[in-house]
């Protein structure tokens, strides 16, 4: 090899080490930014304790008794999410000791009504709209057996809703 290749090699090799060890031990080469992170409350829908349903009306009669419960619906921590509507999604009525939970709800004729304080409520087939959604939320659901299928049996009504 030449005096000038070596030379040249030598130089290039130089000037990499030098440009590689530029940093100082004060350098700072990264960084952190710590932000805050507040997150908010989500919107809680409950219901209160299970409901019991009876009838006003248990004397002897050609006319199927109906049953009623008045069911509350809660709604919490709603601080700065827009809530329309509060929808009673379905009514399902099943067997007490179903655990399929086989749904009887056609063998019924459901009302769905707000209750005392809450009428703006509006009823299509077993679900029902409210649009005035406060903290608390009742309604009375009436049941009324089609025919005797059920009689003596002890049965579980569940009532759904979602709130938009």
């Amino acid at each position: 090899m030449k005096k000038s290749t070596i030379l040249s090699l030598a130089t290039a090799i130089a000037v990499v080490g030098t440009s590689a060890f530029t940093f100082a031990v004060w350098d700072q080469l990264d960084a952190t930014n710590t932000g805050t992170l507040s997150l908010a409350s989500p919107v809680k829908l409950s219901s209160a304790n299970p409901v019991t349903y009876t009838t006003a009306d248990n004397t002897l009669s050609t006319d199927a008794p109906t049953y009623s419960s008045d069911v509350t619906f809660e709604v919490n921590d709603v601080t700065t999410k827009a809530i329309t509507s509060l929808e009673i999604t379905n009514v399902k009525v099943y067997e007490k000791d179903d655990t399929e939970k086989i749904d009887l709800a056609n063998d019924f004729t459901i009302s769905i009504k707000g209750a005392t304080g809450n009428e703006g409520v509006t009823q299509t087939g077993v679900t029902a709209t409210d649009s005035s959604v406060e903290k608390e939320n009742k309604y009375t659901i009436e049941l009324t057996p089609k025919d005797d299928n059920h009689a003596g049996k002890d049965l579980s009504v569940d009532v759904m809703a979602k709130i938009q």
